[in-house]
């Protein structure tokens, strides 16, 4: 398993079709909102283990109706 770091999961989104919104922070843990469906990536800061969740994972679904 490769971890990833937040700039290099907003380049794998990117080239899943997703629109990486801002980062924001929660303490110990970041997120991430794709803009055009809405998917989410996250990352606990204090587990070492990068960054998970859909945004990552699954092509863009495109507009959130």
């Amino acid at each position: 398993m490769t971890v990833l770091s937040p700039p290099l999961a907003s380049q794998v989104a990117r080239s899943l079709g997703h629109a990486p919104g801002p980062w924001r922070d929660y303490g110990v843990m970041r997120s991430c909102t794709c803009q055009r469906c809405g998917a989410v990536m996250v990352e606990n800061v204090s587990d070492g283990k990068g960054v998970t969740g859909g945004m990552v994972e699954k092509p863009c679904g495109g507009k959130v109706s």
